[in-house]
């Protein structure tokens, strides 16, 4: 996907969004985005996402938000993190020991899937929204899909990753009908108790390779433009990469 792609796909996404009087911005200065994520209602920060930490480097994370008549009324995050000769696994248990304040490893179980994520990864995640906007009603389930997918978008103009993930409460789980990824792995983490602050053995493991993320807007785009009809070619594909 070469970024006259990404354009193309973007533009009528932002446009949408842009037609129901909301404006979708970028911030990577991490003070101004603390001070923004604060506006929609969001106090903490998980370690992952939290820009005081002393891992945290600048260029390497960035919010999204959606505003309206110049306040911020939706955000969401991420980051990318080169694990070079770790997996998922290794790296999670071993930063999460810092992260969490353990003397020792935090985390009693993993599942397997974490081991097979290498190479470049981007977490997403801190999906948050007002509870009213301005008066008018709650952002709609449309609205916010189209914003999660410009999203994506510019995490795949951003950065050259292998994997994406990210973690829902196993009662969030039907909202991946948003998030779009491939695999979902229930409880796929148990913590050494207590649990941590903010961390639950209930959350699922949400997971997507680059390709896969692709492949949804190739599927999108090619039954934009044959009225339903989707190559048998962009089928294999998503056979072939899952």
């Amino acid at each position: 996907m070469n970024e006259i792609d990404l354009i193309r796909l973007g533009g009528p996404l932002i446009k949408a969004l842009e037609g129901k009087g909301y404006v979708v911005s970028i911030e990577d200065d991490y003070e101004r985005a603390v001070s923004k994520v604060g506006e929609i209602g969001r106090l903490e920060f998980i370690p992952m996402m939290d820009p005081s930490r002393l891992d945290f480097e600048q260029g390497e994370a960035y919010w999204l938000f959606l505003e309206r008549d110049g306040v911020p009324v939706a955000s969401v995050s991420a980051r990318v993190i080169d694990l070079r000769n770790e997996t998922l696994g290794s790296y999670t248990r071993r930063v999460s020991v810092g992260q969490y304040d353990r003397r020792s490893d935090a985390i009693d179980y993993l599942d397997q899937m974490f081991d097979l994520i290498r190479g470049v990864v981007v977490y997403t995640g801190q999906v948050q929204t007002v509870e009213k906007v301005q008066g008018r009603d709650n952002i709609s389930i449309t609205d916010l899909a189209k914003f999660l997918k410009v999203m994506k978008l510019i995490i795949v103009s951003r950065w050259k990753f292998d994997w994406m993930y990210g973690f829902v409460d196993e009662t969030d789980i039907p909202l991946n009908r948003l998030y779009g990824f491939s695999c979902v792995i229930r409880r796929a983490m148990i913590w050494r108790k207590p649990e941590p602050h903010g961390r639950k053995d209930s959350h699922a493991l949400l997971a997507s390779t680059r390709r896969q993320i692709e492949l949804l807007f190739v599927g999108e785009h090619e039954l934009s433009k044959d009225k339903g009809s989707v190559p048998l070619s962009v089928v294999e594909d998503a056979r072939s990469s899952s």
